[in-house]
């Protein structure tokens, strides 16, 4: 699927990531880097756009996203609110993104029960009734100031409190875009890619998943299911999903039966053996 990834500073280096492929406009994104094409000036950043894009943990690692703790992987998701003042360079069917921004990262733990999560003060509220935990941080991409500098918000937890004082600085900081004592340094937003699934990792992770479903179902130990492991990333999917369900990595802890039943509705339709 052909979409426009997110980099922020970490062009660079996503560029020779292996998890994302950038040919579509790989070419275009390297001699936007090296200057080699001509870039628009911080009067031609022509359009704006405001985002909220939902993640995985493995989409927003692969993109370089900083999201900080990724423990319990398959109950977290990264939701990314961007602000952006920007004007694409194209070459063709190539195309990049280029200007500056803000980015509003919330690295969430899903609970059990609350609303769904479709919007940061859902997901504030929800914090707030216990029903999922986040952190929050800012990102500022090609924007720099003393006002932006004493504006943006430090990393936190998120709650109804301190998502009222992220969202006012997301506020001012869009506002200290137009300041005239606002440092404008457009760099590569965004580049035409497409995001590239490692086709036996995928079977793995699903079939390690599966199997540490199936054995927290049984009630047997996180030891007891790492048994027939054979490799680094199907323990690293089975202790995940144990800590997922059970709320523990503790080798010989047994699955709680609240624990087995959550296994078994995963599973759903799917037959568990005895």
């Amino acid at each position: 699927m052909k979409r426009f990834m997110p980099l922020g500073d970490q062009s660079t280096s996503l560029i020779n990531h292996g998890n994302v492929d950038l040919s579509l406009s790989g070419d275009l994104a390297s001699r936007v880097l090296k200057k080699s094409v001509p870039t628009p000036t911080a009067d031609e950043l022509t359009r704006v756009d405001v985002s909220t894009t939902q993640l995985t943990v493995d989409a927003a690692i692969a993109l370089n996203i900083p999201i900080g703790e990724i423990s319990a992987k398959y109950s977290r998701r990264v939701f990314i609110q961007e602000y952006i003042k920007f004007t694409d360079i194209e070459d063709g069917e190539q195309k990049v993104r280029y200007g500056v921004g803000i980015r509003w990262v919330l690295n969430v733990q899903l609970g059990e029960g609350g609303a769904k999560m479709t919007s940061i003060p859902i997901i504030a509220a929800s914090v707030e009734m216990g029903y999922a935990q986040a952190t929050a941080l800012f990102q500022v991409i090609g924007l720099s100031s003393p006002k932006i500098d004493a504006t943006i918000a430090a990393p936190s937890r998120l709650t109804l409190d301190s998502y009222y004082e992220m969202n006012q600085s997301f506020l001012d900081i869009k506002a200290l875009v137009n300041d005239p004592g606002t440092k404008i340094s457009p760099q590569i937003l965004a580049v035409l890619g497409e995001a590239k699934d490692d086709q036996d990792s995928v079977y793995e992770d699903a079939l390690a998943a599966g199997w540490a479903l199936s054995q927290i179902h049984d009630q047997n130990t996180l030891a007891e299911a790492l048994d027939i492991a054979k490799t680094d990333r199907f323990k690293e999917t089975v202790k995940s999903v144990y800590l997922d369900i059970t709320g523990t990595t503790q080798l010989d802890r047994t699955p709680t039966d609240e624990a087995s039943q959550r296994a078994e509705s995963i599973l759903g339709e799917l037959e568990v053996d005895d």
